[in-house]
């Protein structure tokens, strides 16, 4: 039970850390989703970055919403 719960504890500090990543390559690249989202890892902001993955561009939509800062 203990392997158990150590495994689970870090696949989600894995978790949390590639999220952060991706925050912060967004706001690197001055993406502010964060600014609009509270999750990125949600089901919206997942719609979000695939749009983006699959555009290679960014709808002029999203910069009257205030996502880019």
């Amino acid at each position: 039970m203990r392997t158990y719960w150590r495994q689970r504890h870090d696949l989600t500090r894995a978790a949390v850390s590639h999220i952060q990543r991706i925050q912060k390559a967004l706001t690197q690249t001055n993406i502010q989703l964060a600014n609009v989202l509270s999750d990125v890892s949600g089901v919206t902001g997942q719609a979000i970055l695939k749009a983006i993955q699959r555009a290679n561009a960014i709808p002029i939509d999203w910069l009257r919403c205030g996502i880019l800062g």
